[in-house]
This record gives C-alpha cells, structure tokens and sequence, in this order.
C-alpha cells in the first residue's frame, strides 16, 4: 500500500485554519447578532460547530492519514462525507425552517391588510 498523503501539509493546514477561523467567527457572531429565532441560532451555531471539526478532520484525511493503515483511513472519510451530509442536512433544515417563518410572516401581514386602518382593534 502506498504511505503517501493525498495532499501536502503546506499546502492543507493554511487553508483549514482560515476555514476554522471564519467557521468560529460566525459562530460568534451569530450569538451576538438579534433578530435570530432560537431555533435559527442552534441551527446555525450546530452547523459552524460541523464545519470546524470536517475542517479539522478534513485536514487530517488530506495531509496526514494515508492507505498503509486502511481502517484508519476509512474510517476517517466515512467521517468526512457523513459530517458533509450532516451538514447539508443542518443547511436544508434552516432553509425550510427559514421558509416556514416566511410563510407565517406573510400570512400575518396579509390579515393585517385585510384588517385595515380602520380596525377600532389595531394597535397603533
């Protein structure tokens, strides 16, 4: 079996540190921002949490592990592409969650227009 690394370490490890950096960043950011739902909030703080630790595992997959040990590196990219999926799942999972608020915005803005400025019982 061959030892060598899919890709070199110079050229992985500069990569993956920026994605962590940003991936930690934003998951940062999203605790500090409002107008989040909660339940947007833990979508979007899981799904950083994903990506720092496929960045993380993705690094070691391309740079450090290689097929002289093939249950390790099995193992390693059964990992990768199911967080990938995990993290495609977390993605569709906020989109709908996101479409969901959406819809129940519009319903609420269509019943107030229907409502009118009339209404004895609209707040002002």
């Amino acid at each position: 079996m061959p030892s060598t690394v899919i890709a070199p370490a110079w050229a992985v490890l500069p990569l993956a540190a920026v994605v962590i950096v940003w991936a930690l960043w934003y998951a940062w950011q999203l605790q500090q921002r409002t107008g989040f739902t909660p339940t947007r909030r833990r979508i979007r703080t899981a799904n950083a949490v994903v990506m720092v630790v496929l960045a993380g595992l993705l690094t070691y997959g391309l740079s450090g592990v290689t097929m002289s040990s093939p249950r390790l590196f099995v193992a390693v990219w059964v990992t990768i592409i199911s967080l990938t999926l995990i993290m495609a799942a977390l993605a569709a999972y906020d989109g709908l969650h996101t479409a969901s608020l959406t819809v129940r915005a519009a319903s609420r803005l269509r019943h107030d227009v229907r409502r009118g400025p009339s209404d004895p019982h609209r707040p002002a």
